[in-house]
């Protein structure tokens, strides 16, 4: 990613030193912004991140809005992690991941080369992103999913370029960051550019390939032999989602085989148990966690709920209040007094207004019937932060 990747962490700590008048900026950093005092770095900083400020057209929800907010608030404005995460409604790991993003974000734009011919193309590809991210805000994909496929899509490109592609199966339970469409295009595009050169090589083997790593990031494996190039197949579209993804590549050849990754923060499914005798709101809440790490089951009634539990082990519980077969008020007190699931946090959804009284006896939140889509998944977030993210 170009000069970004040597930015990233010297501007992160250049932002949290930006009013320090003794900080002075890494080599690196300097050569970057074309300063050389902490003076002119602060000037320098605090213009560009007022420049990137986005246009009242810019959907409230988009990343850009969300990545701007983020360095105004904890750099421009001196605010806390905590004082700044409760502003934006997340958990303070919640927003230390975000933050990451955001740096990577303006790193990004302090790194784009002077190319005025590109600068049209690329200014598109950040909005057709970001398109694709206000339309699935959170979106996570599974892998299996994408893989099956990127083998029906690469096949004629591989056949033709003469390469032995094996595309492995992918571990069922395991959930990328990102949009579907933008992590499929990510693999495209890095086959393209590994396998590239057509006419200078003879046969190749290749494999693409998904693991988890140690860092719970999931990772997308190249492999090609012999290698095709030794230059790192790098993509301003590829760069951007992970720059915006918080992912990274590693790139090496050695002898006989060049391989690439692409990593992206790991999701793992969270189990949500509702408690709840509307049928039709079971459906509507199954449809909002689409593309979403969390899996609902569904319990109609209170006779059958602590059988559930113990079946469905659940990392969190949707609860009505006003159920046919108990009252859910005792339902929640109990649960939040029950060793047995007192850790399980417990979100109050419900005609009933009583958000003070469902706090006082327990529940980690309360959401009010009628539930939009963003605001079921942003209660599920705040009270079960999502299982193997960097939050």
């Amino acid at each position: 990613m170009g000069d970004t990747s040597q930015i990233a962490d010297p501007l992160s700590e250049a932002l949290t030193n930006l009013y320090d008048p003794g900080y002075a900026p890494e080599p690196a950093l300097q050569r970057a912004l074309g300063i050389s005092t902490q003076e002119e770095m602060r000037t320098r900083l605090v213009r560009l991140i007022s420049e990137l400020a986005p246009d009242e057209a810019c959907p409230e929800d988009a990343p850009a809005r969300r990545y701007h907010r983020i360095l105004h608030r904890r750099f421009l404005d001196g605010w806390t992690l905590a004082r700044t995460a409760e502003d934006m409604g997340i958990s303070v790991r919640h927003l230390s991941r975000q933050q990451k993003e955001a740096v990577a974000w303006l790193a990004s734009r302090i790194g784009e080369p002077d190319d005025p011919e590109g600068q049209p193309w690329k200014a598109e590809v950040r909005r057709e992103i970001d398109a694709v991210m206000d339309e699935t805000p959170g979106a996570v994909t599974a892998l299996g999913d994408v893989l099956a496929r990127v083998r029906q899509v690469v096949a004629p490109l591989a056949a033709a370029r003469r390469v032995n592609l094996s595309v492995e199966d992918a571990p069922c339970h395991l959930l990328a960051a990102s949009p579907s469409t933008l992590l499929e295009q990510a693999i495209l595009v890095t086959f393209d550019r590994m396998t590239a050169n057509v006419s200078e090589y003879g046969p190749a083997d290749a494999t693409i390939s998904v693991r988890e790593t140690l860092d719970a990031e999931a990772a997308v494996t190249f492999t090609l032999s012999p290698p095709r190039t030794d230059q790192e197949p790098s993509d301003y579209l590829v760069d951007e989602l992970l720059l915006r993804q918080g992912g990274t590549r590693v790139w090496r050849v050695t002898e006989g085989k060049a391989f690439c990754e692409l990593r992206l923060p790991a999701m793992r499914r969270a189990t949500i148990l509702l408690v709840e005798d509307n049928q039709d709101l079971y459906y509507v809440y199954r449809r909002y966690t689409q593309g979403t790490p969390y899996r609902i089951q569904h319990v109609p009634n209170a006779s059958h709920l602590t059988e559930a539990i113990r079946s469905t082990r659940p990392d969190a519980i949707v609860l009505d209040i006003m159920l046919p077969d108990g009252d859910g008020w005792q339902i929640l007190t109990h649960l939040h007094q029950s060793p047995e699931t007192r850790d399980i946090p417990v979100i109050v959804c419900s005609v009933v207004r009583a958000q003070e009284l469902a706090r006082a006896l327990g529940a980690a939140a309360y959401l009010a019937k009628p539930v939009q889509r963003d605001e079921f998944i942003a209660a599920l977030d705040r009270v079960r932060p999502r299982p193997g993210a960097h939050t």
